[in-house]
């Protein structure tokens, strides 16, 4: 079950437990899923996973040579301590300069530093040469044994503990400094638990918390390019997510139908100031965006020389409207006046209007918005505006000032859609950190039926159903016997199948798996997840029958032109031309006949048309002249040996002849 916001079920009770124990969270643990919660849940995915201590100390030398060279290492209980070799400014300033680097590496992979000494005790540099060692001893025994004779600025130093006096408490100092006062650094792992592949569990999450300012367009006909601006006309709204410049994103929506979109970035740090000439959008790309497919978008950034540093992603989107191309003008004939639309022209309406052209200091706080509609009856002298001279007219009419014994009425035209079922609105986005290849398989379709903020599949991985390299050892190893199985050519190679291991290679392995479980739904026109010439058939079978369909399409956009005796056979509805009537009643006749899967899978090339294109298209794929019709069965084929692979696997290779362990 996919999760949304306002559930309450025991997946959400689950998550909320986890989150709550993961990050010692305060917050309660029953209730609704909601922001808050999605927030906990990406802030933990994006948190590292804790790595071992033997690759943490390769990385970590291999990032930092001279750790090898300046200091002796020792391994102990998820513990990893260096001493250096010497006692001198060299050791001590490289501890200072790389101290930053080496703690942004540390948390990087889920440790810390748990102890250090990085500075030189330069009072027991006696011959001030940047170091405390033997040399320094020497001088210090020569002269309490020897009488040895040196300058008085060395002799001042040797008298470490300032008693007047170089003497063998002196000396005991400095013996214990150059046993006790080596430069250390010390780093642990962190107490967090790995529990699956953090940031590959990301892809499971939308992004996107469902904020949305309405009204608003920065790439519209009368818009200034790129400035949020304020649109009466309600066709469009602003998905807004906070995001970090330079980040990478996959953005979907759940509409059946290609949606048009706007996408940019802005700096500001307020959302409030996100509205207005001082937001200029930067990065702006325009995208005509399918149902089901994702679009790769990189935040601005300054470093990348895309724009400045993005601190939020806006992306226009439509509103509730419908097809704005199959709209047909329509007109009413409004009273003037009546603003509330009552039937009256009374006080409320003279308070709207009043309210409306306020002017002067606060009159801003009494302002609403109206709708062209509204707009129609409130321009009382008809002047083309709306201002304080028409509430003045609206009064002494109301007040009955007989030098305006009527209002009078006024037409207001409109689009009314011409297809109902032409929804262009996008009521939720989806957003994913990261770009993806196909290969991954983002369930984008699944958004469009059921749009979610958590994907059920990551369920398979929180409640230990599915097999990865944070796994316990014996289900990796039962896992093994099924691979070894199933691909005998590895059966000895350790690199791939390592004992209880889930090595890169492995993984690389089960992710082939998963892609030759590739079935076909373009062109699969008798479902049988295969493309063969029973779906060419099929698909000219359908063609035939949609020629007369097929050619209105083409003349109305422009394509061709028809002869009389065409129009004669296309114009079903007799008015004597042919238009969207003659196109809608020829598109019900299809429908009745062909199911709306079917037709999504026969546009082959997804351009909105079914044709000859098309025919073309999956004859090339049913000889084997190409394969770009794929779509996958798996979603989110991250190489991971979860409970859809499981039902796959066992369907070729039932290992034991029984339901394998990871259902269990």
């Amino acid at each position: 079950m996919n999760i949304k916001f306002g559930m309450d079920n025991f997946y959400v009770k689950y998550l909320k437990r986890f989150l709550n124990h993961e990050l010692s969270q305060t917050g309660a643990i029953l209730g609704k899923f909601d922001k808050v919660d999605q927030q906990a849940l990406i802030h933990y995915l994006n948190l590292p996973n804790v790595k071992d201590m033997f690759v943490v100390q390769k990385e970590i030398i291999e990032k930092f040579p001279d750790l090898n060279k300046l200091f002796n290492m020792r391994l102990k209980d998820d513990l990893i301590q260096w001493t250096s070799k010497n006692i001198s400014n060299v050791e001590s300033n490289f501890i200072i300069d790389n101290l930053n680097a080496i703690k942004a590496y540390c948390e990087s992979v889920g440790w810390e530093i748990a102890n250090i000494s990085e500075w030189v005790d330069l009072t027991k540099d006696i011959n001030n040469d940047g170091k405390v060692d033997n040399t320094d001893r020497t001088i210090l025994h020569n002269i309490i044994y020897s009488n040895a004779d040196y300058p008085a600025s060395i002799m001042e130093k040797a008298d470490l503990n300032l008693d007047g006096v170089v003497d063998i408490r002196d000396l005991t100092i400095m013996d214990n400094y150059l046993n006790e006062g080596k430069l250390k650094l010390d780093i642990k792992k962190g107490n967090r638990k790995n529990y699956f592949p953090n940031e590959d569990m990301l892809v499971f999450v939308n992004q996107f918390d469902g904020t949305f300012i309405y009204n608003y367009v920065f790439r519209g006909p009368t818009t200034l390019q790129d400035v949020i601006e304020y649109d009466n006309t309600g066709l469009h709204k602003i998905a807004l997510y906070k995001c970090t410049p330079g980040q990478k994103v996959t953005i979907a929506h759940n509409n059946t139908q290609s949606v048009h979109l706007a996408i940019g970035c802005t700096y500001v740090k307020l959302k409030q100031d996100i509205v207005g000439a001082k937001s200029v959008l930067q990065n702006v790309v325009e995208v005509d965006l399918k149902s089901g497919e994702g679009f790769e978008y990189t935040c601005s950034s300054s470093e990348l020389g895309n724009g400045y540093d993005a601190t939020w992603l806006c992306i226009q989107c439509p509103s509730n409207y419908d097809d704005v191309f199959t709209a047909q003008k329509e007109s009413l004939v409004l009273e003037v006046g009546d603003i509330n639309f009552d039937g009256r022209i009374d006080m409320q309406d003279y308070t709207l209007l009043a309210r409306y052209t306020a002017e002067g200091p606060g009159s801003e706080e009494l302002h609403w918005k109206a709708t062209p509609k509204q707009l129609a009856v409130m321009d009382i002298n008809k002047d083309g505006n709306v201002n304080i001279e028409d509430a003045q007219i609206l009064y002494k009419f109301i007040e009955g000032d007989p030098t305006y014994p009527s209002l009078g009425t006024t037409v207001f035209t409109y689009d009314k859609p011409g297809n109902a079922d032409v929804i262009a609105n996008v009521s939720n986005l989806l957003i994913i950190q990261g770009h993806y290849d196909q290969n991954v398989n983002i369930p984008f379709s699944d958004f469009v039926k059921d749009d979610w903020i958590v994907h059920d599949k990551f369920f398979n991985y929180l409640l230990n159903m599915a097999i990865h390299k944070y796994s316990f050892s014996q289900d990796i190893s039962y896992l093994q016997k099924l691979m070894k199985e199933y691909y005998p050519e590895h059966m000895y190679d350790e690199d791939f199948f390592y004992p209880g291991v889930y090595s890169n290679n492995m993984r690389n392995i089960m992710k082939d798996y998963q892609l030759s479980k590739a079935y076909y739904t373009l062109g699969d026109l008798n479902r049988d997840n295969k493309l063969d010439n029973i779906d060419l058939q099929l698909l000219r079978e359908y063609l035939d029958d949609a020629t007369d369909y097929n050619l209105v399409l083409d003349y109305l956009a422009g394509k061709i032109e028809l002869t009389p005796a065409q129009i004669k056979q296309l114009d079903k509805n007799q008015d004597g031309k042919i238009n969207k009537a003659d196109e809608k009643i020829l598109k019900e006749a299809l429908d009745d006949k062909y199911s709306p899967t079917f037709r999504v899978r026969a546009d082959v090339n997804q351009d909105g048309y079914i044709n000859e294109e098309d025919y073309k298209l999956l004859e090339k794929e049913v000889k084997g002249e190409s394969t770009k019709l794929r779509q996958f069965q798996i979603p989110f084929m991250l190489g991971w040996y979860d409970v859809q692979t499981e039902a796959l696997f066992e369907s070729d290779y039932n290992y034991n002849e029984n339901i394998s362990e990871v259902n269990k």
